[in-house]
């Protein structure tokens, strides 16, 4: 696991978390596509001025997680750059 949250090092308020994570994952390595979870605090665009930023704050506050699915179609996730 990752731990991001940054600690406050002040003498009147030792190990204060001042931020943290907004990415949590459950990622099962043995079978990624059937069991892995997800949730993200901001959405999936993490864009404020995007309509569905924060749509997932019910879920990350009631510690819930999304699936995280794979494609099966391989030619979406290829990137071909060819020069000119």
């Amino acid at each position: 696991t990752v731990n991001v949250g940054a600690l406050s090092h002040r003498a009147d308020a030792p190990f204060t978390t001042r931020h943290a994570a907004t990415l949590r994952m459950i990622v099962d390595l043995s079978a990624p596509a059937d069991k892995s979870l997800w949730i993200q605090s901001t959405g999936q665009s993490g864009n404020a001025l995007l309509g569905g930023y924060a749509s997932m704050l019910p879920f990350w506050r009631g510690v819930q997680y999304v699936p995280m699915r794979a494609t099966t179609d391989m030619a979406s996730s290829v990137l071909e750059l060819s020069p000119r």
